[in-house]
């Protein structure tokens, strides 16, 4: 409290006022990396192209 910028407007309530909890969830089953025995440079342009490409069909933003 006092002038130690702290207490009721700059700590735990003050912060809780300007925020909002949110949610997070994982997905263990997909894994977020290249398999096992695939190398990484060549996974990540694979999954890059196929980003592009369905990317650009129809419906899908």
């Amino acid at each position: 409290m006092k002038a130690s910028g702290l207490g009721r407007r700059h700590g735990e309530h003050g912060i809780l006022e300007y925020t909002e909890s949110q949610s997070t969830a994982v997905e263990p089953a997909l894994p977020a990396g290249a398999p096992d025995g695939v190398d990484p440079g060549r996974y990540a342009r694979l999954a890059s192209a196929g980003l592009k490409i369905l990317k650009h069909l129809p419906g899908i933003k």
